[in-house]
């Protein structure tokens, strides 16, 4: 069985440079030109599901490929893009202005080890779909957040222990609202000291 992870045709939006998160932009003409060149590309691989975001930009380019594959389109809420709140509509020049204090943080289980793995299941398989350890993931994190000079913060620094690690992420990893409300506080201690 082959997995085709397919991004989204073109929006003005993308076009603009601006940050898209939840705000349902739909594709453009070259967004819808991309998906159907995509469609016709992908006719000799057969597709038996196509799961999607419900995103109107991701729902069209899924739609598009569908139709030409005579699949049908399931949206999934799970798929949707990441809110970004106020910097939707944004261009990343715009966000430096508006927020100069503002710094990508880089977080981190290093200090926790593997949580949630077993001998008979070693790995934390949901991490970009590979089969890493958790400490190995991290590792990976602190050098691509040392080769860009981004902080780092470790969950355990923000309040996520081993004791509410069930509590504060979803997976051992991805925090849950909670967790994510005790990392940005921690975020926020850090730029105002």
């Amino acid at each position: 069985m082959n997995l085709y992870l397919i991004r989204h045709g073109q929006t003005d939006w993308n076009v603009a440079g601006k940050i898209q998160g939840k705000t349902d932009i739909p594709l453009n003409e070259t967004g819808k030109r991309q998906a159907a060149c995509l469609a016709r590309g992908m006719e000799k691989q057969p597709v038996v599901q196509i799961y999607t975001s419900s995103l109107k930009r991701a729902l069209e380019t899924a739609e598009i490929i569908g139709r030409r594959q005579n699949v049908k389109v399931k949206p999934m809420k799970e798929l949707e893009e990441v809110g970004f709140g106020q910097w939707e509509g944004c261009t990343n020049e715009e966000i430096k202005r508006q927020y100069p204090q503002a710094q990508v943080y880089c977080c981190t289980l290093l200090p926790m080890g593997d949580w949630g793995t077993t001998e008979a299941q070693p790995f934390v398989p949901f991490v970009n779909g590979q089969n890493v350890t958790s400490e190995a993931y991290s590792e990976r994190i602190r050098l691509i957040a040392g080769n860009r000079g981004l902080p780092i913060i470790d969950l355990e620094k923000c309040g996520i222990t081993i004791d509410n690690m069930a509590e504060m992420t979803a997976d051992g990893v991805h925090p849950t609202a909670e967790g994510m409300r005790l990392i940005a506080d921690t975020v926020k201690k850090c730029l105002t000291e």
